[in-house]
């Protein structure tokens, strides 16, 4: 039988495969134009926006401005990178649902293929996707046996990313107000 692992890992694989399917199909049609644009460029389209300096970004911008369905493969495998902050598996599952819809309406094959993967695992990514949530058993101390403690799932924790929810708005209060 065949074990499926629900982490940010795998997924990201999947995604990054299809970008790189994306680009070499691309590259095929751009270098019988006569275009070589997307020559030596596979690491910057696979390299996360996060860890890229600021010349580099600056410079991978314009190279996003002249491949469109590159960039929109590349625009979703960061944006599916980004869905794995949430606290709560039905705000997961929302989002991946609306990244379904995304990547679904777009004509790259190779991405739709990535996202029937993402929708056949939907409830698996979801679960793993808010941090109080797992999908492995716990870890049980040498010698005890499965009868003799009831498996527990692992207490909430604090989220892993800062920036993954907005920040809180302070309540006005009209009490908080200075009378005239």
């Amino acid at each position: 039988r065949r074990k499926t692992a629900f982490d940010r890992f795998h997924v990201a694989k999947h995604l990054g495969d299809a970008v790189d399917k994306v680009r070499r199909a691309e590259h095929k049609e751009l270098q019988a134009a006569g275009n070589a644009v997307l020559a030596g460029t596979r690491w910057q389209w696979l390299r996360s926006a996060r860890k890229k300096t600021h010349a580099e970004k600056l410079a991978f911008a314009e190279l996003r401005k002249s491949v469109e369905r590159m960039s929109e493969a590349w625009a979703l495998k960061e944006a599916a990178s980004k869905l794995w902050g949430y606290r709560s598996r039905g705000w997961a599952e929302s989002a991946w649902l609306r990244w379904l819809q995304w990547a679904s309406a777009c004509g790259l094959a190779p991405v739709k293929k990535a996202a029937a993967m993402v929708r056949t695992h939907l409830w698996g990514i979801a679960i793993s996707t808010a941090p109080s949530c797992s999908t492995r058993p716990t870890a049980r101390p040498r010698g005890s046996t499965a009868a003799s403690k009831p498996s527990r799932l692992p207490q909430p924790g604090p989220l892993r990313r800062r920036h993954s929810l907005p920040p809180r708005r302070p309540r006005l209060s009209l009490r908080a107000l200075p009378s005239p």
